[in-house]
């Protein structure tokens, strides 16, 4: 017990990343998904695709500072029954931000467009979290007959009277964004989005810290300052929703810290017929914090809500023409 006691804490100590990147290897397989590349428009997509690839299709847009890894156990539930395609959005990730242009929720969905249309993805239901729900919210406004179901979690784009305390802090100091390059500001991060920051031994927050965190520090940075203080701002898709005509889901938690959850209200009354719920004990990252009864409203309004998908269409990296996807 010593021996494997002392080699587990080599591994810990002496290659934090290789435990980083060994949970990112498992549950990509555990959702049965891979890494995928593609060049749109000058830009160098990076994104994870995979699951039931004669399902319907989803797509996952994820929030500001995370990536295609960081759904935890939504992958894995969605992809028994859904062709997955979950790109890392321009500035984040593995795909490079666009130097000198807008990151705002426009932009990322007319970048997102030109990656949708390249992969010959014509139908879908479309996933947002936080700014991945802004850009969701802006790209299903403009094309509403390309997506079957629109669902957004904690979304930004909308603002409320009262700010939250994050943003109130943020204003405050800029030091307070939800970005960070050393283990504490991982750790202050995580306190603000999380109800329930999981627990990390400080190794692996230093490699997250290094080798995530503040590499992309400066860019995260500028987009956040665009994102809340640029035109429109925190006012993103407010102008949009009326556009919104598919079924939609809005959850918000009601201890989120980043985006007032008075959100998902405004969100309800603007998309006519949505469907909202407000879970309780959840912060900003529902989907981690409140992982079981998220997946449940999920599944409850998808199964609700059957999508169209005998007009999806699929093409693989190794394709030249689009395939019908099988019903």
């Amino acid at each position: 017990a010593g021996v494997i006691l002392d080699s587990g804490l080599t591994v810990l100590y002496g290659f934090p990343g290789a435990l980083v990147k060994g949970s990112i290897i498992a549950e990509r397989s555990l959702a049965n998904v891979s890494v995928h590349n593609r060049n749109v428009a000058g830009i160098d997509w990076s994104y994870l695709e995979g699951g039931n690839k004669s399902g319907p299709t989803i797509v996952l847009l994820h929030g500001f500072g995370l990536n295609k890894d960081r759904w935890g156990p939504l992958l894995r539930d969605l992809s028994g029954q859904f062709h997955i395609v979950a790109p890392d959005l321009p500035g984040f990730g593995a795909t490079p931000a666009v130097e000198g242009q807008s990151h705002g929720a426009r932009a990322q969905a007319e970048r997102l467009a030109e990656f949708l249309n390249e992969l010959g993805i014509r139908r879908f239901t479309l996933l947002g979290f936080s700014m991945g729900g802004g850009v969701a919210a802006d790209y299903a406004s403009r094309h509403a007959d390309r997506v079957d179901r629109l669902i957004l979690l904690s979304a930004y784009g909308v603002r409320t009277v009262e700010e939250s305390d994050g943003l109130k802090k943020y204003k405050e100091d800029r030091s307070n964004g939800i970005y960070f390059k050393t283990a504490e500001g991982f750790d202050r991060v995580m306190n603000v989005a999380s109800e329930n920051p999981p627990f990390l031994p400080g190794p692996i927050k230093e490699y997250i810290a290094k080798n995530i965190g503040a590499p992309h520090y400066s860019m995260h940075k500028r987009i956040l300052e665009e994102m809340v203080f640029g035109d429109p701002g925190l006012d993103a898709v407010r102008s949009r929703l009326g556009r919104l005509t598919m079924p939609a889901l809005i959850l918000f938690g009601n201890h989120d810290r980043i985006i007032n959850p008075e959100a998902a209200g405004i969100f309800h009354r603007g998309i006519r017929g949505s469907e909202m719920a407000i879970l309780s004990d959840c912060g900003h990252m529902v989907y981690l914090d409140c992982a079981a009864e998220t997946n449940r409203q999920i599944e409850d309004f998808l199964t609700e809500h059957k999508a169209a998908s005998s007009d999806q269409v699929v093409r693989s990296d190794s394709d030249n023409e689009p395939k019908k996807a099988q019903p």
